[in-house]
């Protein structure tokens, strides 16, 4: 019984406070009506939410597509920077310039970047990702290239 004392002293708080939650929870004042919803108006609504997130992912294509297109052009005016310093390079030099811009287009050949390129603006919502991944790891493979032959002549 002395065992007992103690625990329903510690518990009483423990009970005091749950009542007096649903004192407060029953004298609260109730919010506003909740308003019935009708199965056409949770098929418009997800209609509305899938066109945002379509459009939204339209949006994202557009702007990756667009970015790649300019590190593409990027790239290409700069190996066409090294094709003009290669050329008023003395002759040595010129002759191993336009061996590493040779292997420099043909590993961009290799690498396919504008096929991969023309395969991302073609991409479907089931392609996407791929053809993003595979465009992506050629575009850094050929600008680590191009970095490694700017400097070899720098």
């Amino acid at each position: 019984m002395n065992r007992l004392i103690p625990a329903a002293l510690l518990s009483l708080p423990l009970v005091l406070t749950a009542c007096g939650d649903r004192e407060r929870t029953a004298a609260a004042p109730q919010s506003t009506p909740q308003k019935s919803v009708s199965a056409d108006d949770v098929t418009r609504d997800t209609k509305q939410a899938v066109d945002t997130a379509t459009e939204y992912a339209k949006m994202q294509k557009r702007e990756f597509i667009a970015e790649a297109e300019r590190e593409v052009q990027e790239l290409r005016a700069s190996l066409d920077d090294l094709k003009k310093r290669a050329s008023t390079a003395t002759a040595e030099t010129k002759d191993k310039m336009q061996d590493a811009l040779r292997d420099l287009e043909r590993e961009q050949d290799q690498l396919q970047v504008q096929q991969k390129l023309t395969e991302l603006k073609s991409a479907t919502a089931d392609t996407w990702q791929s053809a993003k991944a595979g465009f992506e790891d050629a575009i850094e493979k050929l600008r680590e290239s191009y970095e490694k032959a700017k400097r070899e002549f720098s």
